[in-house]
């Protein structure tokens, strides 16, 4: 393999952009709901070039549209998933300038979750952890500037929320996002 003339060592932030699709589980419902929705935010990171690897670590964070709307009889719950941030690992193979990579690490979020048609209607927000998974290329424009293309998984595992009505339940969020980023090497 050709030795690319890009150096990635260093730090980079950046801004993305993107779609998220999935599924959120709310106790009290049935069955599963479709997630969906845009997405944006931030990311900063480090990496260092090996040659022919790369090693690094991002971190990120995503405010997000991620919504349903599930209505079963006469309750209708609302879930949406507010913000994201997530702590990632990634390895990359360097291809000239091109650099695809795999990325893991913890994910955490907020999600909001609202029920109608219980008497009072009820809203409360919760902070979930869970998971990150997913894999991108990047593409070095200029020895500053790259673009790039990922993929995500995300799970953010069940957490219990309260409602005087029903006691307590749980929810938990499951979606991927397709997202599209620029970042800046200083």
């Amino acid at each position: 393999m050709a030795q690319s003339s890009v150096d990635w060592t260093g730090f980079y932030a950046g801004a993305h952009a993107g779609y998220g699709w999935g599924t959120v589980t709310v106790e009290i419902l049935p069955e599963s709901g479709d997630l969906l929705g845009a997405l944006g935010g931030f990311q900063a990171g480090y990496n260092y070039d090996l040659g022919t690897f790369v090693l690094g670590a991002e971190a990120d964070v995503s405010f997000s549209g991620l919504l349903n709307e599930k209505v079963d009889g006469g309750l209708t719950a609302v879930t949406k998933v507010e913000n994201v941030a997530t702590f990632r690992a990634r390895v990359g193979v360097k291809a000239d300038r091109f650099l695809p990579y795999l990325t893991a690490g913890l994910a955490v979020g907020n999600a909001s979750l609202g029920i109608r048609g219980l008497g009072p209607d009820y809203e409360a927000s919760q902070t979930h952890l869970g998971w990150v998974a997913g894999a991108g290329v990047e593409y070095a424009v200029s020895d500053t500037v790259s673009v790039r293309g990922e993929y995500l998984h995300t799970n953010l595992a069940t957490a219990t929320y309260g409602a005087p009505a029903l006691a307590s339940f749980e929810a938990n969020h499951n979606f991927g996002a397709l997202r599209v980023g620029i970042s800046f090497r200083f």
